[in-house]
Order: structure tokens, then C-alpha cells, then sequence
């Protein structure tokens, strides 16, 4: 339902941004409205630098929600409906009652139908919020279900739990049960699970929370939600004192669930720990993008791009931005403020990156780059951490392990993962973890936080628990390519667009006899069976076997290793439920007959939960994924903290040959970006200037694109042949994607040309001592001592602005064409196969490097073995050169046969490569997706 309209809509064309990287809008609430429909009036004004103005953070709900109101912008005295969400209008009356005029609200003041515009004003959110004067939290109206009491928990927080000298009390008083139902019920509100919230708070100099009509100051809710966390975290306090002993409660030990993995509590504790304040009150960020995005897995956002461009204006290692051509406007709008970030970050000897923000990128792309961007950023020997740890939101997709003969592709709705470069249906690559896997999860009728799946081995960063890989870094033949799946023998994949990371390392194992899968953490008979079946007696009680209590507990404690009590704690639990029968592990830990056991058993659950006991191939126990199969393979990749285990599939030879073809680098993918930028940026300005007649009328006669078509100014289209348009001008009938220009870059690159393709007819042009080479709407400067660009589909057409070469880094370093002969060829990934990531899993006795002197031994050998060959063989052509010189009677032959047959033994025909096994402990690159 939408209100009436009496005006015509408002058009942002009435209130332009003179440059959107930099100008912002703001609005101006009207206070004593004269309106007898009680409409929120107001006027969109550009900011003024002087202008205090407050900002608004609030809870957007569905964007396209059919309810909606309607707000009256008036300009130049005409007036003009303005349709806003329902939450938003509630917010602006509320704000009109407390007399706020000037203020800043995202879907007021972005022109939400402008990409480009959105792009820009996301870069800038770290200077909006820091520059507002205050930041006004809307959580909605006061009650918005029945159980909800916010007037009473606004209170009880103000003038109760606030009161130091009676906290101890109040935790255990069981005549407040109403009370602390009521503030965990506020904290359940949807503002507090929203994305973006975090860097609005973390950047306010100051915030009040509102509520209906009631309102409070954000210190004072974030302190008593502190406190209110450290009582119940642990130990449970309150639920325990209080709640438990209300039957309309249910009699439940953990009433509030895991108070910690609330969005709530989550958002008081990580903006306390964002920022270090210096002594001029300035606030450095402390932690990278990769530690925020892992963080927040209980932060939702509308659009999945946000799950990244959300977190980025508070994060230590990035600097937003939204396009490569746009570095010196950039350099220009903010020089004070990144010199100030760029000294910090010298301080802390970290490097910020510019981060592309670009909203028309399909989302895996956004995720891939995320991904890549964490990679470089880590240290080196856990770098690939990343692809085990749940942070994308959930797609959607079910069963996605459900067939493990089919390859599966987790996929968002159509309406998301339609690719506008036409590229296929856009599917996130299973090395991309969704926050299905996330340890905690939000109950969906008490909207309680409680324990889903395992806490991940990787731990969050910079945390490191394990050293798999040893010192091992991730390799330099990391890299990633993507394409479009055609002729696979499984059909599902026909048409759905992927992305491949190549990664090295080696395989340690084979997934063989697997146990029931833990439920709800409990340890069920078979694996009960293991531990007893390996048992032995001592003096005073049955001890179980080393490999089997370290793998419960993943050979871990609290802080580190495992203290010397566990395996008799573990073993009395074991002992104390009937034979025979699954050991519910909750039930011990709400009714323990001894704290310790019952502390031991949370670690116990926090390992196993929804994970299987494997007995491998080679006889060792570990912890593999719910998914895992039999057949699976154990690898152990460099820069990564622990196994993982993978599942390999088989390409067609059709299938090889067209990703042959078609596929590209993340490097081209880049460079064809960069290129189509600069472009569109010249065309812009080409018809800006055409249009106010500082040029003359395009060519009316066709020249030859090297991309295939006519040019971007050619106005005639005889031949039927499609315009290619890189500045989307209104002569420019269809978008070149990247994709398209990639590949231009690709078959250029294979051929190594040099031909010249320019407007005017040079390629090169000297001026001074720099060279440059031409690009779409850009050229890339060289130095005279420099290496000349050969034709990498880098100096493709037109004339325009000049940038570094090192800025765009649009060309590749080429493989010498004569190695040196004493140093190894790089081992390269069978373009036959590819496997799927199934997820971490922890392996008894590889978890600390000891697999990496088994894999030298292994490559010793095989390089032992290799040099014997080359010796037989070399005997062998001794031999057929000695053969012309035989004495009568000799027979070749058996010279033949006596060299030959040791080879013959060690060479024979590999088999399909469906039944190829990986050997063990031998460096490998395998092809994940």
C-alpha cells in the first residue's frame, strides 16, 4: 500500500551533486508543519562545509516493500512527493519532535537509482558519520510485538542496572525476570543485525538510541549491555538464578541463549575494540578487513555486495575507493586526511590498499576480490586461512553436498545472480564459505543465539592454532581464472559461470571409514566404541588412547594446549552414561556432577558438533565435515593452518578445450576493467564537450575497432554490426563487459603482436623521456629504461589522460622462452580435473607440521626415481648407437630387452583420469572451485 500522491515525484535532477566523490546531500526538516495530512515536509539541500548537520542510522527493512509513505520535498516553493519506507517516516516524525533539522539519511539523500553515485557516497560514509554532529539510532516504534515492554527496558537499564552498588544483587534477584526479559528482548530488535550499523556507531562521535517516544544515550546502553554480558557469558548467571526457575520460561538452564553471539552484545564489544584513541582523541583503526568481514557473520545486509563495502571505511588496510582512473581527484579531496592515515599505518607498519567499490559487479566477483584482497594482506603461512572460515551469507541453496558424485554450485536467487556480463548464472565457488557453517546461529522463534556447527579450527584472524603447512607460505602459483561451464558430463553445471583458484599443495591422506556424524554434540555409540575398543587399564581407571581423547577436544584447551586432566574428565564422562547408548554431552553440562567435566564437555562440543569421526587410509583418526565421503582426499595446502579435505571431478576433453578459450585470468579481468574505465571517463567528457560545441560531430564513416565493430564514434551502422559503447553515451547502443575486453587482451597476449592500433595512426608517441601507449581513454607510461609493452591488448585505441604504468599495471611479465635448464619447471594443475572444497578437518598427528619432512622424503624419492630413469635411458641410446658395431651372432634385442624392462615396469599407461589417485606427500596444484 502506498499513500496517495498529490505531486508530481521528485527527480535528484532538482538538487545535482557538483562532484559525488566529494559533495553530499542533506535534509532540511521542515519543524512546524502546516500539513493537515500530517506529512513529514522537507527540502534536499547540497551540503554547506559550515552546516552542523546530524546523521540517521536505522533499520531499512525490505527496500521494495510494498507499504510505503509518502514525505513532501519542497523546491523553490514547488512541492513534490517523495515515497519512503514506513520505519523511515516514523523516524522523521519522531525526529521532528525533538527539533532536528539538518540531517543525513541514505536513502534520502543517494539518488539510490544512480550506480555511479552510490559507488562514490560509499567510499565517503567514514567522512559522513565522523563529520555529524550526532548520530540519532532508530529502532523502530515502541512496541512492536506483544512481549515487547521498551519504555520498561530503557528504565531498567538507566536507573537499575547502571547502579554499580546493587549489580551483584540484581543478577540474582528473581523478582526482575520481567526486566531482564525485556532488555534481552530490546536487544533482539532488527537494527542491531544490520551490516552497516557497525562502522555507523564506531564512527559517531556521539549517538542516542530511540524508540518510540523513549530515547537513551548509546554509552549508557552499551554499558549495561557489557555488564550484562560478563554475568551471563560464562556462567550464565542470570539464566541460571532467575529464569530457570520460571515455569513460563520453560525451566531453561541457558534461557537467553549465547548472550555473546548476539548482534547486539557482538556490536558493543567489536566498535569498543575497533579503534585505539590517540592522544589527540583521533581513532586508528586496529583491525583488518579480514578480521571485520569474519567477525560479523551475525550482521545481515540487503544486498550481499555490503557484506564487504559495509565494513570497509573502518577497516585498517583499505581505502575505499570507486574506480583506478579516479586516484588524483582522490589525492586532491582527502590529501590531509590520507597522509594523517598513511602516518599511522607507517606506525603500525601496515600499508592501506585502495578497495574497488563497484555495485554493478556480479556478487561472486565481489566475493573473489574480497578473498584476493585477504590473501595478500595476511601473513603468508595462514594466508589461505580464508576458505575455511564462514563469512558470505547464505545463498539459499539446499543439500548443496547432497549427491557427492555431481559437483555442486551454491547459487543466490535469480533476481541476484543474473550476471550483466552475460557470462551464465553467477554461482559463489565452494571455497567461499557460506555463514550456514557460522558456530551460532539465530533460533527462529526465540531469536536466541545458540550453537549450530563446530567453531572452525582456523580460528578468527590473526588467531593460529595450528601449523599444518609448518613455515610453508602459500606459493606464487596462487592465482585465479574464471569462465562459463560448458560440455560438462554433468548437466547441472552447463551454463553457470565459475571461478577457479589454483593453489599448491599436497595430499597427506584419504578419508576410509567414517563414523555417524555428532548431533547437537553429542558423542554417539560408534564413536564411543572406538575409544573403549582402544582403551587400557591402569592402576586407578580405564585410560583411553591418546589419538582418541586429543581428537575429541582437536588437541586444544581453552588457551592452548590441553591440560593433563582432560582424558581422565573426559574418560568419567564417558563412563558415567549408559553403555551402549549416545552420550548427550548437554545434559551432562547442565547437570554436572563436577564443574571440570562439565567445562571439558563445552570444548567437546565445541569441536565435534556436526562433525564425523574418520578413520583414514593411512590409520589415523581425525574430524572431517558432516559431507565428507569416503574417497575424499586429505590436503595439506601451503599457507594454510590445517588440512582440508576435497573432492576431485572430471572434465570433458570438450569442456578443457573450451575453458582453453574462454576462461581468464583475475589479472585480465583487471587490466579489461581498467581499461573500460578509462574509456567510459573519456567519452563522458568527449560528449560533454560535444555538446557544447567545443568539438565537432563524430566521424560518419566507420573505422576499424580492433575489438571487432565499428568505434565508438562512428554514427553509422550499415552493416548491421552492434556499437560497442564504453561511456554508456546515447550513441552507444550495447555495453562492452569486461569479459569482452579480456578476452581481446588474451588472444592478444597469445600472439604477442605489436600491431598499432591508435585513432590517429601512431602507437607510440615520444615526448621527454617517457613513452606512452595507448589504451582506451588512457595511455600507460613508461620509463625510457623500461621494457617496451608488447601487445598485451594494453595499447588498444584513443587518445586520453596519462597514468603510470605502475598505477595501472596493465601488462604481465612473460615466461622466458629459455629457462635456465638447472632450475625446476613450475609444476602445473591437470587441466583434466578439478576438485570442490568439503572444509576444514582435523587430523591426529599432521596439525603441527610434522607432514611437511614426510613430503621432502616423498619428493626425494620421486626425484631419485626420475634420475634413474633418465640414466636407463640414456643407456638405452648408448646401446642403439653400439648396435651398428655388433659382432655376428649378437642379438639387439636382448640388449633391448635387459635396459628396458625396469622402465617399462615404472611406465605403464596411466589410467583415465577419473581413476588417477594423487600420490602422497607429492607437491600438487590443484584447481578449486
Amino acid at each position: 500500500m502506498v499513500d496517495s500522491q498529490k505531486y508530481p515525484p521528485y527527480d535528484y535532477k532538482l538538487c545535482p551533486l557538483d562532484d559525488p566523490a566529494e559533495d553530499l546531500r542533506v535534509i532540511k526538516i521542515t519543524l512546524h508543519c502546516d500539513s493537515h495530512d500530517d506529512k513529514v515536509e522537507a527540502q534536499i539541500v547540497q551540503f554547506d562545509e559550515e552546516q552542523e548537520y546530524a546523521a540517521l542510522s536505522w533499520c531499512w527493512g525490505s527496500y521494495n516493500a510494498t507499504e510505503k509513505a509518502t514525505m513532501r520535498i519542497t523546491h523553490n516553493d514547488q512541492p513534490y512527493d517523495f515515497q519512503i519506507s514506513l520505519a523511515l517516516n516514523s523516524a522523521l516524525k519522531q525526529l521532528r519532535k525533538y527539533k532536528v533539522e539538518y540531517i543525513w539519511i541514505d536513502q534520502v539523500s543517494i539518488n539510490q537509482g544512480d550506480v555511479s553515485e552510490r559507488n562514490n557516497q560509499v567510499r565517503m560514509m567514514a567522512k559522513i558519520y565522523t563529520r555529524a554532529e550526532l548520530v540519532y539510532v532508530w529502532l523502530g516504534e515502541e512496541k512492536e510485538v506483544d512481549s515487547e515492554d521498551t519504555g520498561a527496558a530503557f528504565r531498567f537499564m538507566k536507573t537499575k542496572v547502571l547502579q554499580l552498588e546493587h549489580f551483584d544483587h540484581l543478577v540474582k534477584d528473581r523478582m526482575l525476570h520481567k526486566d531482564w526479559n525485556n532488555m534481552v528482548e530490546l536487544l533482539k530488535r532488527p537494527w542491531f543485525s544490520r551490516r552497516w550499523v557497525v562502522q555507523e556507531i564506531a564512527l559517531a562521535r556521539d549517538a542516542v538510541i530511540l524508540c518510540g517516544p523513549y530515547r537513551i544515550k548509546w554509552v549508557d546502553f552499551a554499558d549495561a549491555v557489557s555488564l550484562f554480558n560478563d554475568a551471563e557469558a560464562e556462567k550464565h548467571t542470570v539464566s541460571r538464578a532467575i529464569m530457570m526457575g520460571k515455569k513460563e520460561y520453560g525451566f531453561k538452564p541457558r534461557y537467553f541463549g549465547h548472550v555473546p553471539a548476539l548482534s547486539a552484545t557482538r556490536l558493543v564489544q567489536v566498535t569498543n575494540d575497533l579503534f585505539r584513541r590517540r592522544a589527540d582523541h583521533e581513532k586508528v583503526a586496529l583491525l583488518s578487513l579480514e578480521q571485520l568481514v569474519s567477525t560479523f557473520t551475525a550482521f545481515n545486509a540487503s544486498d550481499p555486495k555490503d557484506t564487504i563495502y559495509a565494513v570497509l571505511a573502518i577497516a585498517k588496510d583499505t581505502m575505499p575507493r570507486t574506480s583506478h582512473a579516479d586516484m588524483k581527484l582522490m589525492m586532491r579531496s582527502y590529501k590531509r586526511e590520507i597522509q594523517d592515515k598513511f602516518i599511522e599505518q607507517l606506525s603500525q607498519k601496515i600499508v592501506a590498499k585502495s578497495y574497488y567499490v563497484n555495485y554493478e559487479q556480479a556478487v561472486s566477483d565481489v566475493f573473489v576480490d574480497f578473498v584476493d584482497f585477504a590473501i595478500s594482506q595476511s601473513e603468508r603461512t595462514r594466508a589461505l586461512d580464508i576458505i575455511c572460515r564462514p563469512w558470505a551469507p547464505w545463498p539459499g541453496s539446499e543439500d548443496l553436498f547432497g549427491d557427492s558424485n555431481v559437483p555442486t554450485r551454491a547459487v543466490f536467487p535469480e533476481a541476484v545472480s543474473q550476471r550483466k556480463d552475460a557470462l551464465g548464472q553467477d554461482s559463489i565457488p565452494s571455497w567461499i564459505r557460506s555463514i550456514n557453517g557460522a558456530a551460532y546461529g539465530l533460533e527462529p522463534k526465540s531469536k536466541r543465539m545458540v550453537r549450530k556447527n563446530p567453531d572452525t579450527l582456523v580460528g578468527l584472524p590473526p588467531q593460529r592454532n595450528y601449523t599444518a603447512a609448518g613455515t610453508l607460505p602459500v606459493t606464487k602459483l596462487l592465482r585465479f581464472e574464471q569462465g562459463i561451464t560448458k560440455h560438462s558430463q554433468y548437466p547441472e553445471l552447463n551454463g553457470v559461470h565459475y571461478h577457479s583458484m589454483f593453489v599448491e599443495g599436497f595430499v597427506v591422506d584419504k578419508v576410509d571409514n567414517l563414523r555417524t556424524a555428532s548431533q547437537m554434540g553429542n558423542i554417539p555409540k560408534d564413536w564411543a566404541q572406538v575409544g573403549r575398543k582402544s582403551a587400557h587399564k591402569s592402576d586407578q581407571w580405564e585410560q583411553l588412547p591418546d589419538d582418541y581423547w586429543r581428537t575429541l577436544v582437536a588437541d586444544q584447551g581453552k588457551n592452548g594446549n590441553p591440560p593433563r586432566h582432560y582424558p581422565r574428565l573426559i574418560n568419567h564422562a564417558l563412563e558415567s552414561h549408559v553403555q551402549g547408548d549416545t552420550f548427550s554431552t548437554q545434559e551432562a553440562i547442565d547437570h554436572p556432577e563436577c564443574q571440570a567435566v562439565s567445562e571439558v564437555l563445552e570444548r567437546v562440543q565445541s569441536v565435534i558438533w556436526n562433525r564425523r569421526l574418520v578413520s583414514t587410509k593411512e590409520k589415523r583418526l581425525g574430524l572431517v565435515p558432516e559431507y565428507a565421503e569416503k574417497g575424499d582426499v586429505i590436503v595439506i595446502l601451503y599457507g594454510c593452518s590445517v588440512p582440508v579435505i576435497l573432492r576431485k571431478f572430471v572434465k570433458t576433453n570438450k569442456e578443457v578445450e573450451e575453458e582453453g578459450k574462454s576462461k581468464l585470468t583475475r589479472q585480465q579481468k583487471m587490466a579489461a576493467r581498467k581499461i573500460i574505465e578509462s574509456f567510459r571517463k573519456f567519452v563522458a567528457k568527449r560528449n560533454q564537450e560535444r555538446s557544447e560545441g567545443k568539438l565537432p560531430t563524430p566521424h560518419s564513416t566507420p573505422r576499424q575497432n580492433p575489438l571487432g565493430g565499428p568505434l565508438y564514434g562512428d554514427k553509422n551502422n550499415a552493416q548491421g554490426v552492434q556499437k560497442l559503447d564504453f561511456g554508456g553515451g546515447a550513441m552507444h547502443a550495447e555495453p562492452l563487459s569486461e569479459h569482452d575486453v579480456g578476452l581481446a587482451l588474451v588472444m592478444e597476449e597469445n600472439t604477442h603482436r605489436r600491431e598499432e592500433f591508435t585513432a590517429s595512426g601512431t602507437n607510440v608517441e615520444e615526448k621527454g623521456s617517457n613513452s606512452r601507449y595507448k589504451i582506451p581513454g588512457a595511455f600507460v607510461t613508461t620509463p625510457d629504461d623500461s621494457p617496451c609493452i608488447s601487445r598485451k591488448g594494453t595499447d588498444i585505441v584513443a587518445p586520453g589522460p596519462t597514468f603510470p604504468r605502475t598505477v595501472v599495471e596493465l601488462t604481465r611479465t612473460l615466461t622466458d622462452n629459455n629457462p635456465n635448464p638447472n632450475v625446476e619447471p613450475p609444476i602445473k594443475a591437470d587441466e583434466h580435473t578439478f576438485y570442490q572444497l568439503i572444509g576444514e578437518c582435523y587430523l591426529h598427528g599432521m596439525m603441527n607440521g610434522e607432514a611437511i619432512p614426510m613430503q621432502r622424503s616423498a619428493e626425494d624419492d620421486a626425484k631419485q626415481r626420475t634420475a634413474q630413469e633418465k640414466e636407463n635411458l640414456a643407456a638405452m641410446r648408448r646401446a642403439a648407437e653400439d648396435a651398428k658395431n655388433l659382432p655376428p651372432g649378437e642379438d639387439i634385442r636382448s640388449i633391448h630387452r635387459s635396459l628396458t624392462e625396469p622402465i617399462v615396469k615404472s611406465s605403464v599407461s596411466p589410467p583415465p583420469h577419473a581413476l588417477v589417485e594423487s600420490p602422497l606427500f607429492m607437491r600438487t596444484v590443484f584447481e578449486l572451485r
